[in-house]
């Protein structure tokens, strides 16, 4: 069995690619990244994996499994590397190959969305028109994310939403229509094909490590940056979320486990949707409570509805407004098909509470004082 992934140097790409090989059915990966040089392709990418492995305490190399990856560099605005003479050469030797399209602009900036809709949209289409040409194509496997449910409250089902939804942004809207065309095109072309919903990743369930630091991460740097600069005067900081409401919040590991179940999982899981979230996501005060704890920095909240804090809060909730949407969404992911086919099991024994969401914030916080540097407003 041999795959072939977009976004093998991202936070999901490649702690899937590092678990991937560490299982015996899988023969070999080509993964698609750019670079100026086939060189510097192979050089982030093995950078990628180093920090997937390290982040996972995985007992493995990046060398040992560099030597069992074709990298085909090359981007999805253009399908020129798909004449390369290694790739039809990798191709032609190929088994039942599985595509695995995870690579993402994942800006939530509403003056990047032209870029946003390059990637995410037009380079899907790209990547569909590959699959549609190359041979022994077994499945082709869409990573969107949970919340092409825009706007939407309560249950979200897992299911084609033919309807488009109020968005938050960009970023949420292209992934949306993504999904779309790859159930259009799939299904004209015959192509099997399963479209994975992750919500927010987080670090590892076992390390809590993650070297990768964007959305929550994001969150937790700016208010932890912001609060060095305060006085007493500015506490407590009052920020504009929903007490009622909840932020899914998913380990990297829980969500590779669960996807290489269903991608295990053979015909039955074709041409379905799967959300890969947190069977029991915390709610909004559980996570301020977590963060106040290990930040000493006192955190409230203000009805979203209320006049704009100002002073320090005000300051916080410029720096989080990309994300404040999501403090104050009240839904829960149906998980309804990740259980009919079992790929549920790696979250039976694993829990996500307040203890453990404060070991996650303390491993980011360590990595962060150990490079003051990179610490940015």
């Amino acid at each position: 069995m041999d795959y072939f992934i977009t976004g093998g140097n991202g936070l999901l790409g490649s702690h899937l690619i590092a678990r991937l090989l560490t299982i015996n059915s899988v023969d070999r990966i080509a993964c698609l990244v750019r670079g100026d040089t086939q060189e510097a392709a192979e050089v982030r990418l093995a950078h990628a994996l180093e920090l997937a492995i390290d982040d996972a305490g995985l007992s493995m190399t990046a060398h040992n499994l560099m030597g069992r990856i074709l990298v085909v560099q090359g981007d999805l605005y253009s399908i020129e590397w798909t004449r390369r003479r290694e790739l039809q050469g990798w191709l032609r030797s190929s088994g039942p190959l599985h595509i695995v399209h995870s690579a993402a602009n994942i800006s939530f900036s509403e003056n990047e969305r032209t870029s946003i809709w390059r990637t995410n949209v037009e380079g899907t289409t790209q990547m569909l028109a590959v699959a549609s040409r190359l041979p022994n194509v077994a499945s082709f496997n869409y990573v969107s994310t949970a919340y092409v449910a825009g706007k939407r409250y309560g249950i979200i089902l897992e299911a084609d939403q033919p309807k488009a939804p109020e968005f938050n942004n960009s970023y949420e809207e292209s992934k949306w229509t993504a999904e779309g065309l790859v159930r259009e095109h799939c299904s004209a072309h015959a192509i099997p094909f399963r479209i994975f919903r992750p919500s927010i990743i987080i670090g590892d369930s076992g390390t809590h490590r993650i070297s990768i630091h964007t959305g929550f991460y994001n969150v937790i740097e700016k208010v932890w940056h912001l609060t060095r600069l305060a006085k007493p005067s500015d506490f407590p900081i009052h920020l504009p979320f929903d007490p009622a409401a909840t932020l899914d919040l998913i380990p990297v590991d829980i969500v590779v486990r669960e996807m290489l179940l269903l991608l295990g999982g053979g015909e039955a899981t074709y041409g379905k949707t799967f959300h890969l979230t947190n069977e029991e996501p915390l709610t909004l005060p559980d996570i301020i409570y977590s963060l106040s704890m290990l930040t000493g920095v006192k955190i409230s909240y203000t009805q979203p509805a209320e006049p704009a804090a100002s002073g320090l809060g005000a300051l916080i909730g410029r720096g989080i407004r990309h994300y404040a949407p999501y403090l104050r969404q009240i839904r829960h992911f149906d998980r309804s098909n990740v259980r009919l086919y079992g790929a549920d099991r790696p979250q039976r024994n694993y829990r996500l509470d307040t203890e453990e969401l404060k070991r996650f914030a303390a491993a980011f916080m360590e990595f962060k004082l150990a490079q003051p540097k990179q610490m940015t407003a």
